[in-house]
């Protein structure tokens, strides 16, 4: 797909923003992915996640790559013993230049807490 003139501008600005969050939004089939996608081979080390399983592989099967993960993967957790959820692996949002979440907005608040 080709990318249009936002979408062009927006892979330097992103690329090079200072900011620790910056967030991409658009309606259904906007681009937003096609444009993230665009970033790969940039010289950047991005950590591809989504939040659930099924998410994941669908951004693996998109980007063409395995090397995407579950963001609680990101976050280094996993299930605890008594049936709990919290942190027992190596956090790897501390080894990427840039962490993309995709679909964020399915991201419940309360479970990030």
């Amino acid at each position: 797909m080709k990318l249009c003139k936002e979408q062009l501008d927006f892979i330097p600005w992103f690329l090079n923003s200072e900011k620790r969050i910056n967030v991409l939004t658009g309606h259904a089939g906007s681009g937003k992915s096609t444009t993230m996608k665009a970033l790969k081979g940039k010289g950047k080390n991005i950590l591809w996640c989504s939040y659930t399983h099924q998410a994941k592989n669908i951004l693996s099967r998109f980007l063409g790559t395995q090397s995407t993960i579950t963001l609680a993967s990101a976050l280094g957790l996993g299930p605890l013993p008594g049936g709990k959820f919290g942190p027992k692996y190596k956090n790897k949002v501390n080894f990427c230049d840039i962490l993309v979440v995709d679909e964020a907005s399915m991201i419940n608040p309360e479970q990030l807490q």
